[in-house]
Formats: structure tokens, C-alpha cells, sequence
């Protein structure tokens, strides 16, 4: 999916929840795609709103990027809206992938999303804490997101375990 597909689901998910108090926030660096244009041009209007989550009820992303992986680590209430074509999945995912999806939290499709939205606007925080997707989200976070309180800890490890075997030539094979 190309950067202007992107956009033009994205503005599709906003005019189908229009009727919301709905915030969009989008990359500071355009590289000319012209975004903030191109959701005007579409009717949509874009609110100037803290860009700080924690002011939020419900985040959701247009990509399986930073921001969702913070979120889910930051156990903020989000739901994702991505093509599968766009993403190749290593056969290892595909069990949290599906179970993401099950949840409600990973979605394939516009429609699909916004009406998960529209499920749980109201009050997303029940949906969010009920033991199944908070078991489901901890289970993926701590695989790909490294949800563990001692995460400093694991990453100065980690780049010790690389270095060391930078410095043995392990990585110059």
C-alpha cells in the first residue's frame, strides 16, 4: 500500500466517525505528500490537540508502526487498522496476529476498525482491561514491543551480547 492509499483510508475511517470528537495526528515531516491538504480537500477537519497520548481514551494507528507498539506497551486502549498485504508475518506471528485480531485490536480493513471504534468509544477502557485482551496484549508486547520492567536492563544486555560479538568478528562473517 502506497502513502497516498494510506491517506485516503485513513480520511475513509474519519468521515465514518466524524460525528466523534476524533484528533488527527500524522509524521511532522510531510516529504511532500501534502497530508494535511489532502484531508482538507476531504472535507475533514483536522483538530490541534496535544500530540501527548496519555490525554486520550482511545488511540488508533493507520500502521503497524512505533506508535502502535508504544501504545500496546504503554497499555493505552488502541486499535490498528492495516492492510495484511503490506506485511509479510514470519510463521511465528501469525498465532499474535490472529489473537490481536480475535480482540479486537488489530484490524484489515477500514470498516472493520471503525466499527470496533463505534463498539467501544463509549468506554474503551472495559473493553481494553477485560482479562482477554489484556492477556493477548501483555503475550505480544513482551515478545515484540519488550513490555518488561526492567527493559534497561535488557537492552544495555543486549548490546553487550552485540558488541562482544562484534569484537569476536561474530558479526563480520
Amino acid at each position: 500500500m502506497q502513502n497516498l492509499e494510506l491517506i485516503e483510508i485513513t480520511n475513509r475511517l474519519i468521515s465514518m466517525l466524524q460525528h466523534l470528537d476524533v484528533g488527527i495526528f500524522y509524521y511532522q515531516h510531510d516529504y511532500g505528500w501534502n497530508v494535511r491538504r489532502r484531508f482538507s480537500d476531504s472535507d475533514i477537519h483536522i483538530s490541534e490537540k496535544s500530540r501527548r497520548t496519555e490525554y486520550y481514551d482511545l488511540h488508533v494507528v493507520n500502521c503497524l508502526g512505533a506508535a502502535w507498539l508504544e501504545t500496546l506497551a504503554a497499555n493505552m486502549p488502541t486499535i490498528c487498522f492495516d492492510s495484511r498485504e503490506r506485511h509479510l508475518f514470519r510463521e511465528g506471528v501469525q498465532p499474535y496476529t490472529d489473537a490481536l485480531t480475535y480482540v479486537g485490536i488489530l484490524h484489515d480493513s477500514v470498516d472493520s476498525a471503525a466499527a470496533k471504534i463505534l463498539e467501544v468509544q463509549q468506554l474503551p477502557q472495559r473493553w481494553w482491561l477485560s482479562d482477554e485482551v489484556q492477556d493477548i496484549r501483555e503475550s505480544f508486547g513482551c515478545r515484540y514491543a519488550r513490555m518488561e520492567d526492567m527493559w534497561l536492563d535488557s537492552w544495555v544486555e543486549e548490546f553487550s551480547n552485540i558488541a562482544s560479538e562484534v569484537g569476536d568478528g561474530g558479526y563480520l562473517r
